[in-house]
């Protein structure tokens, strides 16, 4: 029984958490060695370039392509798997969605976020208290 349940192998759909293209879906293509592999992003350019590991999440989807499929095999099988559709439904999207929108908060919304995160916890606070 295996402790780990998402391995880097082709096909693979990850989330990048840093440097270029932040928050971006990638699919793995080839695996270069231990620390790099063979990426193409799902969205925006169709260059393919070599990722360290350390730089992205992996996620549970996995698409059915080789090592040497052609960009545009790689997008007939995001297509078919319905990828965005399924990463929309995820923690990790709703998460990042949640942060943008604190994030274009202005000064009278956050204003109002606290007051209402306090009101919640006195609530809270009365009906522990009352039990």
């Amino acid at each position: 029984m295996s402790v780990f349940r998402k391995f880097v192998e082709p096909g693979r759909v990850a989330y990048k958490n840093y440097a270029r293209e932040l928050h971006q879906l990638i699919v793995i293509l080839e695996i270069v060695d231990h620390q790099r592999v063979l990426v193409q992003p799902l969205e925006g350019s169709d260059f393919r370039y070599i990722e360290f590991v350390k730089n992205f999440d992996l996620t549970e989807m996995v698409l059915k392509v080789n090592q040497n499929s052609t960009k545009d095999e790689v997008k007939e099988a995001v297509k078919e798997a319905n990828v965005f559709e399924k990463f929309k439904e995820t923690t990790v999207y709703k998460v990042e969605k949640q942060r943008e929108m604190r994030r274009n908060l202005t000064d009278f919304e956050r204003f109002k976020v606290r007051k209402f995160k306090k009101l919640r916890a006195n609530l809270l606070k009365k009906a522990v208290e009352a039990k």
